[in-house]
């Protein structure tokens, strides 16, 4: 028995038994033609593209880049003509001719290097001997040659030649039986000429709609719709439910809302294995070798739970842990030798990347044949203990199988490869394979369209049956176009077919339920054509509509509340009281600041300390460039305490800048810049500083760390911090501090001085008599406020005041100011945009 897919196979043997009426029954073989012509010699898909891609790239046709992604365009090109029995002309002017015939056109050059390019490669490939389609098709002819009994043919797709040839060889014994579908279905999509739909409609015979369509606003409401007719069907105890998933988004939010319910679904369709975490820790080595280790992808590499799985338990957690923070702390970019420089103090970090440093000399440098570059990222594999990891998970164990068959099949091949190219090739073999999690076993199961054929099922769901998805787009490859297909007697598009399966499954269901988002993006998204005129048949049939406008109502007393959350309720705006424990003993100006401007903030990333890390620049910003000038005036007045004096102030400061500067420059072409920015404001700078000295004023001190006790409900609380520059005078002292803001946006900042408490609190620190205390934008122009202005004395007791709250378990709330929100990082974890 040939069957148009094997999954038809299991449902058919109980079938044949039931009928039988007998407890045993010997079956027939069931088999597809792919699956009964199973080859053993054959020129393998991988060794044929690479075999073209070796012939493009010696022609320099092409990019490199693109030439992996063309070399299997053109195989799989040649595999269909093979399977079709296309043969081109042996003269290249026959196949101008054949081309211009197709495309009604002259032969221009783009036609004229299409034909040379197919007429070429495709005799070049000629020469390597038969792949698996034409080994297949000689199979199939030494079958037919000793056929040992009666064949049956179920439901088969259009006939390639090759499997014509097969029936018509077999014997007078072959039986081809075609699915025949209710009359009511068939008026629907009628296969030939036909009445109007309306007149189809209204002359149908009777006929019970089982099939129910749902518009869903979103995502999340389609899914959260699928999860409550599945969780339905089983609580009426269906047996078997299709999940016929046309849109794989929609697929896995389903997957998720089921499994939280406790409803496995077993997997038909399979997932590309590209977006296995098994295949991503992989590439991302990869990856990180390919950018010389560059902090990002090493860390997101090291996290990964197949790395050093074969380490004691913790040993790469607390690796990554000392390299995230020393990669951060050291502005490391990339680079395994400066990690290296410092993780003295991690065995583990220390012994981590010694084995990376090992892997990136086995995998780095030179041509080799694709063959070796899959022994050696074997190698590389088992150093890092990731090779038994990945065996024992479900996608890595087929990601392994994967890697090894293509090590196998591409043995014979000749040619090397630079790291860059077997790098693209790898990427296109996992993105264009597929894997199956066989150990689940589902009376839910995803499936598409074509696995239907033949099969009964209780109930099916189709996901995400919009136009965009259903007919499903087909891939005809970027030569030729249909015109030029049906010259060369390649087939057509066609969507008949999908109607004839669609037609299949509603007729073997006894419940069928679509599901489409109405809007995708902002963007109206339309329901199936074919769907659209079986609904609009249904409405001239009968006058009623199959689309559900009203379940979506129903939803949120149908949804399955999670019992981890039974019981709780929703949250307000969120005021957390700190445990007495955690109370901070000391703050810093910046601190205070972020306590005003939103005490759930400060809660959050001072107290809990989930503050995100900092991110490590890979090239200089406003940030930087403040903290390099920032030191260039430090070692300046360090060394010139008095600039009057000078002969050549501006000068001095140049040269020190650009020693400052100097490293940054090495790194960053960018740097230059910013120095240029800075140097041309030195002499704005000087002529300011030199007038300061005028007036009487004098550096005291740089980079000044003060503390200052305060004593809320009789408690001590430290106030700390670093001042950037101090000055004294006859009149008492004056605190600068360094922005690279400009004067406009510091006026701003100071507008309201019970705010902006940086100034107050370094005043406080000084416990000396201030006089006034100002921010110094870098090119010399000074925003200042007076003493008065500083308001010390409300801002102490304001502080004291709001940490004796906090230990008498006061809570600490989200302000949800927008202007302080905009920029949060903790937003998310505050709820703002569900409470406010």
């Amino acid at each position: 028995m040939l069957l148009p897919d094997l999954h038809a196979a299991s449902g058919l043997s109980r079938e044949l038994k039931a009928a039988s009426g007998f407890p045993f029954l010997l079956l027939p073989g069931m088999h597809t033609f792919d699956s009964l012509a199973n080859p053993h010699q054959y020129l393998p898909s991988s060794l044929a593209a690479t075999r073209v891609h070796l012939a493009l790239k010696e022609r320099k046709w092409f990019r490199e880049e693109d030439l992996w992604r063309i070399s299997r365009e053109l195989v799989a090109l040649f595999e269909e003509m093979t399977r079709w029995k296309v043969r081109l002309p042996e003269n290249l002017a026959d196949f101008y001719t054949e081309l211009e015939r197709a495309y009604k056109a002259k032969a221009g050059d783009a036609m004229m290097f299409e034909a040379h390019l197919v007429h070429e490669l495709w005799h070049v490939m000629e020469s390597e001997g038969p792949g698996r389609i034409a080994a297949s098709r000689m199979e199939l002819s030494r079958i037919a040659r000793n056929a040992p009994g009666p064949l049956y043919v179920l439901a088969p797709d259009p006939l390639n030649p090759a499997e014509q040839e097969f029936l018509e060889s077999w014997s007078d014994r072959v039986m081809v039986l075609h699915e025949s579908h209710p009359p009511y279905l068939e008026a629907v999509w009628p296969a030939g000429d036909a009445p109007d739909l309306k007149t189809r409609a209204e002359s149908a015979p009777p006929f019970a709609a089982n099939v129910s369509l749902f518009g869903a606003n979103g995502l999340e409401e389609a899914a959260e719709r699928a999860e409550i007719a599945v969780r339905s069907w089983l609580e009426q105890g269906r047996k078997s439910i299709a999940i016929v998933a046309f849109d794989r988004l929609a697929a896995r939010r389903v997957r998720a809302l089921l499994e939280r319910s406790g409803i496995l679904v077993e997997d038909e369709t399979g997932w590309t294995l590209s977006t296995a975490s098994a295949s991503t820790a992989v590439m991302r080595l990869i990856d990180c070798v390919a950018s010389g280790f560059y902090h990002a992808d090493l860390l997101d590499f090291l996290k990964s739970p197949f790395a050093f799985r074969d380490r004691e338990e913790g040993f790469r957690e607390t690796a990554v842990h000392f390299l995230e923070q020393v990669v951060r702390k050291r502005g490391i970019v990339s680079g395994l030798e400066r990690c290296l420089a410092h993780c003295g103090e991690s065995e583990q970090a220390s012994e981590a990347i010694v084995a990376l440093k090992e892997v990136e000399s086995t995998l780095k440098g030179g041509s080799r044949r694709l063959s070796e570059w899959l022994d050696a990222l074997f190698a590389a594999l088992d150093r890092l203990g990731m090779k038994d990891a990945l065996q024992s998970d479900v996608a890595g164990e087929a990601l392994l199988e994967k890697l090894e068959d293509l090590r196998r099949e591409l043995l014979p091949e000749e040619g090397k490869f630079g790291f860059s190219s077997w790098r693209r090739w790898l990427d296109l073999e996992l993105e264009e394979s597929t894997f199956r999690d066989a150990g689940i076993r589902s009376p839910v199961s995803f499936t598409h369209l074509f696995a239907t054929r033949l099969r009964r099922f209780d109930a099916a769901l189709l996901l995400g049956c919009d136009a965009d998805h259903l007919p499903a787009e087909e891939n005809q490859g970027i030569f030729f176009n249909q015109a030029v297909r049906a010259e060369l007697g390649l087939p057509l598009k066609n969507p008949l077919r999908q109607i004839g399966d669609l037609k299949g499954l509603l007729c073997r269901c006894d419940e069928v339920l679509g599901i489409w988002q109405q809007t995708r993006a902002g963007e109206p998204n339309l329901l199936s054509p074919f769907l659209e005129q079986l609904n609009a048949f249904h409405l001239h049939a009968s006058g009623s509509d199959l689309v559900d406008r009203d379940f979506a109502a129903k939803i949120p007393e149908l949804r399955l509340e999670n019992p981890r959350f039974a019981g709780m309720e929703g949250t307000d705006r969120p005021a957390p009281a700190v445990f007495a424990g955690l109370i901070p003993e000391s703050i810093t100006a910046s601190g205070y600041a972020s306590l005003l401007a939103c005490p759930y903030q400060y809660h959050a990333q001072r107290i809990l300390g989930l503050a995100a890390m900092e991110d490590v620049e890979t090239e200089i910003g406003k940030a930087d460039y403040g903290s390099l000038v920032h030191e260039a005036l430090q070692v300046f007045h360090g060394k010139y305490p008095e600039v009057s004096r000078l002969a050549d102030p501006a000068g001095e400061l140049s040269e020190i800048s650009a020693m400052v500067f100097r490293d940054a420059v090495e790194s960053d072409f960018l740097a230059r810049a910013w120095l240029f920015r800075w140097k041309a404001m030195i002499a704005e700078y000087i002529s300011w500083q030199v007038g300061r000295e005028r007036e009487g004023w004098r550096i005291a001190s740089l980079e000044r760390k003060g503390a200052h006790l305060l004593h809320p409900d009789g408690m001590e609380l430290e106030l700390a911090g670093r001042i950037d520059r101090v000055e004294k005078s006859a009149e008492g002292f004056s605190i600068l501090d360094y922005k690279v803001k400009s004067p406009e946006a510091l006026r701003k900042m100071l507008a309201d001085p019970g705010e902006e408490v940086q100034l107050a609190v370094y005043a406080l620190l000084l416990d000396e008599p201030v006089q006034e205390a100002a921010f110094l934008s870098l090119d010399g122009k000074v925003t200042k406020v007076s003493r008065e202005e500083l308001l010390l004395e409300e801002n102490a007791q304001r502080l004291s005041a709001v940490f004796a709250m906090m230990r008498q378990g006061a809570g600490l709330p989200a302000q949800g100011i927008e202007e302080v929100c905009a920029y949060c990082e903790i937003r998310g974890l505050c709820r703002k945009d569900y409470w406010q």
